[in-house]
């Protein structure tokens, strides 16, 4: 990274648990005894254990706490009286937007946020909100990139987020995200960027394409059922190929998702739309039945519109 090839950094290999207080000071001492001053400081570990809260007893969440935010008080406490020209924490992009099943991760996240703005008063900090990285860390471990990014969250080289951050640091920021993020998917999943803090990120209801409900009941309320059927269709194909990032024009209708690699992930994606923007709830299990098409679906969706349509208005 070049700011720390800057800073003249030199690696050393010790290793210590970086929640034993003793350890650590141990480490810094001897940093100190080579004569090269301890310049900064990079807090990277965490652990993971997900599950839900209510699954997680008081064993499992101090382990999921304990290298984030006593490994980060740590560090803070042994580092005081040392000059430093840095002190970088890694929270993640969870911490902003939540995640049912990582509440200890997100609480731990946001102790180091929380220690950078009350360390900065008196010394360089930053804590960084990673998103996904694409070739270190877990998420390239575990193989999560192509499902992260089906949720709308694009992995980044740690080239280019290192490169990011070195600038954060350079303007004086104290807790700033990396990502790369398409905000109007993301809003299909994480209800939590409705909230007004995340406005300015995300597009207007009317950018996401397709129609709303009172736009679609509207373009329906003087067709026959066979054109009613074809206009949801339609609308509904624009759903499905903004999911699968294609053309609707590509789409057959009378073709099943499954054969145009429709997964479960996607299928949820898809109802959560149709509920956000038409206001219909289609059971999951209707759009996860082998042989289902874009035209089945809008029978569904009609049929739950409630809408008259001429053949029905005259019969």
């Amino acid at each position: 990274m070049s700011g720390l090839t800057a800073l003249g950094v030199t690696a050393t290999p010790y290793a210590a648990d970086v929640t034993d207080s003793a350890a650590m000071a141990e480490v810094i001492s001897r940093v100190d005894a080579t004569g090269h001053r301890l310049a900064g400081v990079v807090h990277a570990a965490m652990t993971l254990d997900d599950a839900p809260l209510t699954e997680l007893t008081d064993e499992r969440i101090r382990a999921v706490l304990a290298p984030k935010l006593a490994g980060a008080a740590v560090l803070d406490a042994l580092t005081r009286e040392h000059d430093l020209r840095l002190f970088w924490l890694y929270s993640s992009f969870t911490t902003a937007v939540g995640n049912v099943k990582q509440s200890a991760y997100v609480g731990g996240n946001l102790f180091t946020e929380a220690l950078a703005r009350r360390r900065h008063g008196t010394e360089a900090a930053i804590a960084v909100a990673w998103g996904a990285l694409g070739d270190c860390g877990h998420v390239a471990r575990e193989g999560l990139v192509p499902s992260m990014e089906a949720l709308g969250t694009v992995a980044l080289g740690s080239r280019e987020a290192l490169d990011a951050l070195d600038s954060l640091a350079a303007s004086g920021t104290v807790v700033a995200g990396v990502g790369r993020h398409d905000w109007a998917r993301l809003r299909t999943f994480l209800p939590t960027l409705t909230t007004p803090r995340f406005a300015a990120l995300l597009p207007a209801d009317g950018d996401l394409g397709g129609h709303t409900r009172q736009d679609l009941v509207a373009a329906l309320a003087d067709l026959t059922a066979e054109e009613a059927l074809t206009t949801v269709g339609g609308t509904l194909a624009e759903y499905l190929a903004q999911i699968l990032q294609t053309d609707a024009a590509r789409l057959d209708p009378k073709l099943p998702l499954q054969d145009y690699g429709v997964d479960s992930l996607m299928a949820a994606e898809l109802l959560t739309t149709l509920r956000q923007r038409l206001d219909v709830e289609i059971p999951p299990l209707e759009l996860l039945q082998s042989g289902v098409t874009v035209t089945d679906l809008a029978r569904h969706v009609l049929l739950r519109l409630g809408v008259r349509t001429t053949d029905t208005a005259n019969g």
